[in-house]
């Protein structure tokens, strides 16, 4: 089960999903009008593949 939080982690979790073979998969998406993060202030997409992960990289609060 997969839920990206931005378009960037979307695109990750397909990646990640498409090159799996014979094993179950769930990718579950907002309808809800998300915003893309700021890669420079939180970490990479490319972490998604690894489990469950902290985006923040300091303290900030998450953008509204």
């Amino acid at each position: 089960m997969l839920r990206p939080a931005d378009a960037n982690e979307v695109v990750e979790a397909y990646r990640y999903i498409a090159k799996l073979r014979h094993r179950p998969a769930a990718l579950a998406l907002s309808r809800q009008p998300l915003p893309t993060l700021d890669r420079s202030k939180y970490a990479a997409a490319s972490g998604l593949a690894r489990g469950l992960m902290c985006s923040l990289t300091r303290r900030a609060a998450i953008p509204k």
